[in-house]
């Protein structure tokens, strides 16, 4: 199988510029992994630095106040937040200050201590059995990141731990899968055949009428459970959309997959997407059935 190394390489030992398509084409990224790696060579490209680095990694990682990576860090130094936050940016900024600048108007290169952050994901991908080809996850290139040099060196400097900050990323997510689904449709069908397949597989499932802790308020649990896994399979049936309740973890799922590059899979259980996608037939009978009663509720106020 090609190396990452070979993927990469840039012509005349680096000095030619490959476009920013071109190399996360070739790195095999998924789209939120993708989207980070874009934003940060713009990043590198508009400050006029000569490489791409974990360091604008970990600067775009930190621009969104409920990413992973932001998250991660306010959790792992809980009552020194904000101030100490604070000055992980500022030591952020000076370090990025200090990168060698460009000399030119091309594409900034990605550095090697950029491209060993995706090797180090290859080589776990690859060892495991069996081995992996999947597409590099955004949570698996932050555990990376966390690990390069310059970065652990940023973060200490700022009173940070990368391996605590990794520690804690790797806590909060607790499930592997959530699975949202319409009880009376495919509880004792289609979802527990696929909750026993994922289980039998080693994999770590979420489903809300066994996995939830007693003691816990339904809503704050199932809620966190979402966030708390990496995909969500929405199991779409003919009566999901009647369930007020399987509409809230929708739009929790989908604003996690927005701010956080949860991963979302769509399946679609005795109806038709066009279905889903226009609240047609009977897919949208239901839907129509809770919006009656929701009328209802609120004209008996």
């Amino acid at each position: 199988m090609e190396s990452l190394t070979d993927r990469t390489e840039l012509h005349h030992s680096g000095e030619m510029r490959d476009g920013q398509s071109s190399i996360i084409t070739q790195l095999a990224l998924t789209p939120e992994t993708a989207s980070v790696l874009k934003e940060s060579i713009a990043m590198a490209r508009e400050k006029k630095h000569l490489h791409t680095t974990p360091l604008h990694v970990v600067a775009k990682l930190l621009d969104s106040p409920s990413g992973f990576l932001h998250q991660a860090c306010m959790k792992s130094q809980p009552t020194s937040y904000p101030l100490q936050y604070q000055g992980l940016e500022l030591c952020l900024n000076v370090a990025m200050n200090r990168l060698p600048m460009s000399i030119s108007s091309m594409e900034p290169l990605i550095s090697n201590s950029l491209k060993a952050a995706f090797k180090r994901i290859r080589a776990q991908q690859h060892g495991r059995q069996p081995p992996s080809t999947d597409k590099v996850e955004l949570e698996q290139l932050i555990l990376s990141i966390l690990d390069d040099p310059s970065v652990s060196k940023v973060m200490k400097a700022a009173g940070y731990s990368s391996p605590d900050i990794s520690a804690t990323f790797q806590r909060g997510r607790k499930y592997e899968v959530f699975i949202s689904f319409r009880g009376e449709d495919t509880r004792s069908s289609f979802t527990s055949h696929l909750y026993a397949a994922l289980q039998n597989a080693g994999i770590i499932v979420f489903k809300d009428d066994e996995s939830l802790p007693r003691g816990h308020h339904i809503s704050d649990s199932l809620l966190l459970a979402i966030e708390q896994s990496q995909i969500s399979v929405v199991v779409f049936s003919r009566n999901y959309a009647d369930s007020r309740w399987c509409l809230k973890e929708l739009e929790r799922i989908m604003e996690c997959h927005r701010t956080i590059g949860h991963v979302v899979v769509p399946v679609f259980y005795d109806v038709d997407p066009s279905e889903v996608r226009h609240q047609t037939s009977h897919f949208g009978n239901a839907f129509q059935n809770l919006l009656n009663r929701m009328s209802i509720d609120l004209n008996s106020r």
